[in-house]
């Protein structure tokens, strides 16, 4: 019993497919079938459990019609939940594309990956490869990606196009998504904005949030479409329904200077405040200054130290600046010449990183 899918196959077999109602239940079921049979490997044991949880191994079992491009969308569903830890999630992917797919690889493996949080790139970018050759839809945008940035293989834009095109092609969003991102900045392709809205376009019309992102940041600045802000107003408010931190750190700066809306600063604040909640430095910087002006909120010097602080330390120049002007001032701190110069300096030094979204590889965080 070699593959995870005979496994889970013959437990339901043994126990019928309710056991999935009971998630305690059919882990300690799990554990007693691994426990009489030595067969079963490690990585079987702790990949299942996982897949568990998250309800995979109850959706797949449960509907056993799904044609191989619905159990992709389903995986990749699973793999990103654990994009907040990239190491996780490409040992995840790896073990989930080589159990589960097995039948798309052109060569069977003596070894099965652990899952583990080491991984080797050339291996992974093989394994992808193979898969990749026999129509796996996941694996050809992973090795897009993999293409795009260098990971196991020489680093070749243009064949990463070529992958991202095949799979964008078929309606991927991901795909749609970084072609967009490739015309945007001239990689592996010519330059064209127009080709990169297009792409957003049709990635954001599938509830891409990046792609809806992006695509407001191209009507506010009238990049490959005539400026507009109100449309700007309306692709921010998309992702922000998805709880998108850029989008809604970008919506706030809407209301603070009446971009596309209504200035209203109260509003400013409560978008700014959603962002830095998720860790979006730009908001928390934006936040610290509202609260320093009293613009949406009371004046309050140490709540702004606090904001500018937080973003500061994470290496954010504006919040750098700031957070030296209130030394300076001796707004929220004590007056300290010494510490308004030194963070003034980490300013410069640091200077400013953008924020568009960039490609991201499936089971990677960016």
């Amino acid at each position: 019993m070699d593959s995870l899918s005979d496994v889970i196959n013959e437990i339901v077999r043994k126990n019928g497919k309710e056991i999935f109602a009971n998630e305690r239940l059919f882990r300690s079921v799990f554990a007693d079938y691994c426990n009489m049979n030595a067969s079963i490997k490690p990585w079987q044991k702790q990949l299942c459990q996982t897949m568990v949880s998250a309800g995979l191994v109850k959706r797949l079992t449960h509907e056993p019609h799904l044609s191989t491009r619905e159990k992709n969308l389903i995986i990749q569903t699973f793999v990103e939940e654990y994009a907040a830890d990239e190491k996780k999630a490409t040992a995840v992917y790896t073990v989930i594309l080589n159990a589960l797919f097995e039948d798309l690889l052109s060569e069977k493996q003596t070894e099965k990956p652990e899952l583990s949080a080491e991984s080797e790139p050339a291996r992974e970018a093989e394994l992808y490869r193979k898969a990749a050759e026999k129509g796996h839809v996941i694996a050809q945008y992973n090795l897009g990606v993999c293409y795009f940035e260098g990971w196991g293989v020489p680093q070749d834009q243009s064949k990463a196009i070529e992958w991202y095109r095949k799979v964008a092609e078929s309606g991927f969003a991901y795909a749609q998504f970084n072609l967009g991102v490739c015309y945007e900045n001239g990689n592996g392709v010519k330059q064209d904005y127009s080709k990169a809205v297009e792409w957003y376009r049709k990635a954001a019309a599938q509830g891409n949030a990046d792609a809806q992102y992006n695509l407001g940041i191209c009507y506010e600045i009238g990049r490959g479409v005539p400026q507009d802000q109100s449309k700007a107003v309306e692709w921010y408010r998309k992702a922000t329904e998805q709880g998108h931190a850029d989008a809604q750190c970008n919506l706030g700066f809407c209301y603070e200077k009446g971009r596309g809306v209504p200035q209203d600063y109260s509003k400013a604040v409560e978008w700014f405040r959603k962002a830095a909640e998720q860790g979006e430095l730009r908001a928390q910087t934006n936040l610290g200054h509202c609260y320093r002006e009293g613009r949406g909120v009371p004046q309050d010097y140490n709540k702004a130290v606090e904001w500018f602080r937080q973003a500061a330390e994470q290496g954010y120049c504006f919040a750098m600046f700031f957070l030296g002007a209130s030394y300076e001032r001796g707004e929220g701190v004590p007056q300290d010449d010494s510490k308004a110069a030194e963070w003034h300096k980490k300013s410069v030094e640091q200077g400013h990183a953008g924020v568009k979204k960039q490609p991201k590889l499936l089971g990677f965080k960016n």
